[in-house]
């Protein structure tokens, strides 16, 4: 008699986890990033190779945008409006490729200073 095995299937959740480990495990040296490297993790993952060169805040920004356009994408493809989607398509096409650059170019100044990454400094003037 044959028994079978129920098999479970791994929901997103544990599958984000599970890219999250990966990525970290794949960062490589602490004072070198590769451009090329960050370039394709841009290129698989928005806001990936921002996250990879540690610049988390413009790696949130660019997944956040992404997934927006996304969304709206799939919106204007369900309602049928072929012009609004035609425009969002290139939108979205753009952001990826600034996205892209701007992992590259973020992996380059990497060893530079830290003034050079984007962050949230508020400074009171008193």
């Amino acid at each position: 008699m044959i028994v079978k095995r129920k098999i479970r299937k791994i929901s997103w959740s544990y599958k984000l986890l599970i890219i999250s480990f990966l990525f970290t495990f794949l960062l490589g040296k602490e004072n070198y990033k590769s451009p090329n490297k960050a370039l394709f993790y841009s290129l698989l993952f928005p806001g990936a190779g921002q996250f990879y060169t540690k610049n988390y805040l413009k790696g949130s920004l660019f997944l956040i945008a992404e997934g927006t356009l996304c969304y709206f994408l799939y919106k204007a493809n369900k309602n049928n409006e072929k012009e609004k989607f035609s425009d969002l398509l290139w939108i979205l096409v753009g952001v990826h490729v600034y996205n892209m650059a701007d992992a590259y170019i973020s992996a380059h100044f990497y060893r530079f200073k830290e003034e050079t990454r984007l962050t949230l400094n508020i400074n009171y003037a008193y």
